[in-house]
């Protein structure tokens, strides 16, 4: 075979490659899950979430778990309609994973406060970092006059570690390339459709295994990082409080940061006695960059009814909802 012909058949089978790989991609061919074990809505069913090589992953909408086209448990986004717009971001507390959409505080909060919308961009599993992205990517699009920021910082310390989404470069954060899904996902969807039509899986199981553990682990910071990671924390997330600050200023946005506690905080046997109180160092963190800090903490404590908690899962319940809401709308209305 001449030189030539070698040359054409490379070319036709690059052609074909390159065609295959846009079919995949017209087609939305990508790795999609089941977020194991957090199921919506009290039970309602659980939702899928796809990787994003910038905020790891993305729920993926769904009418039935009220998770508009973004994934967001909110409406569809469109103009606005109100005086005055509040978006809050944060994990699957603002999110309310086990009450129905219009249960959760950011659409009770939404109710208590006039002329005002809330929209909810919460999602289950994200660490402030991921928060950030939610910010630049769909948050500061929808003009909003106050951003609410939630942590709840057992699980936000931690997700800062091991998300990797940014580093620390001199004074700033910059991001962090690769971070853990860019060194799993394949550049290319071919692969991906080609792993899943022999195997059944879009991933190799071990990078699936690694995955989960990357972006589900509810763990607490001390249970299994040293001291250096703890101080990298603090740090990380010192870094990502003045990025939403500077982001937020430069429109003259209003920025709030709640700090919600922890089940364990709050009616755990060792209350305050953790060598690394996670809900302090927020705190003192978020004040320390002049931030509007609202630390739930006290008024948990101070609560005489009923549970706040759900005890199967530890995130609020809907008197958990309704109280942060109330909380929310008498500070927001100093």
């Amino acid at each position: 075979m001449t030189i030539k012909a070698i040359a054409k058949w490379i070319t036709i089978s690059l052609i074909c490659l390159l065609f295959s790989e846009f079919v995949l991609y017209l087609y939305g061919i990508e790795p999609i899950f089941l977020l194991v074990g957090k199921e919506v809505a009290g039970g309602r069913g659980s939702a899928v979430f796809r990787l994003d090589p910038q905020l790891l992953y993305q729920l993926k909408g769904s009418a039935s778990l009220g998770l508009n086209s973004a994934g967001f448990r909110n409406a569809e986004f469109g103009p606005k309609t109100t005086e005055r717009r509040i978006v809050v971001l944060g994990d699957s507390f603002p999110m309310g994973l086990a009450v129905d959409a219009h249960e959760t505080f950011p659409k009770q909060l939404e109710k208590r406060l006039m002329k005002t919308s809330v929209l909810n961009l919460g999602v289950a599993g994200y660490g402030p970092d991921q928060a950030l992205g939610v910010l630049k990517r769909y948050a500061l699009a929808l003009a909003p006059d106050t951003v609410i920021l939630t942590l709840y910082p057992p699980n936000d310390f931690m997700d800062l570690v091991k998300n990797k989404i940014y580093r620390i470069k001199g004074d700033v954060i910059v991001e962090n390339h690769p971070n853990p899904v860019e060194e799993i996902l394949p550049p290319f969807r071919l692969p991906i459709a080609l792993r899943l039509i022999a195997t059944g899986r879009y991933l190799p199981q071990s990078d699936e295994a690694r995955l989960e553990e990357i972006l589900f682990a509810d763990k607490d910071l001390m249970e299994l990082q040293s001291q250096e990671d703890i101080e990298l924390s603090t740090q990380l997330l010192r870094h990502v409080l003045q990025e939403f600050k500077r982001e937020l200023n430069q429109r003259k946005i209003r920025f709030v940061v709640v700090i919600l506690p922890s089940y364990t905080e709050i009616q755990g046997e060792q209350r305050g006695k953790a060598a690394f109180n996670t809900e302090h160092r927020a705190r003192e963190v978020s004040l320390s960059e002049g931030i509007l800090t609202l630390d739930l903490t006290e008024d948990f404590v101070a609560w005489q009814g009923v549970p706040l908690y759900l005890d199967y899962d530890r995130h609020l319940n809907q008197t958990g909802h309704a109280f942060v809401a109330q909380l929310l709308a008498n500070r927001l209305s100093e």
